[in-house]
């Protein structure tokens, strides 16, 4: 099923590119593993560390898939056209 393209405000979209947000690229199983274990032990900062220095860096301009969906306040799927990570994110809401 093709993706209806959605016409965005000139303001929002800059106000959403306004914050630079570019896909960090997938996590190797190893390194989510190490990281899952450090969240579970509470040690945060280490468990950063290993999530920044595990991923590829993909690069993908992350706004385009912001502004590719109803900036309504909502939980919204994604997958990256570039390296295929998935995850959830929170669309902006702008009063209208």
């Amino acid at each position: 099923m093709a993706k209806t393209e959605l016409e965005v405000d000139i303001e929002q979209e800059a106000i959403v590119r306004l914050v630079g947000r570019t896909c960090r690229g997938p996590l190797s199983d190893e390194d989510r593993e190490e990281v899952n274990r450090l969240l579970a032990e509470g040690d945060t900062v280490e468990a950063q560390k290993v999530d920044k220095a595990g991923r590829t860096d993909c690069g993908y301009d992350f706004n385009d898939t912001i502004l590719s969906n109803e900036l309504d306040g909502l939980e919204h799927e994604y997958e990256c056209p570039d390296c295929g990570l998935t995850g959830i994110y929170i669309a902006p809401l702008f009063d209208e």
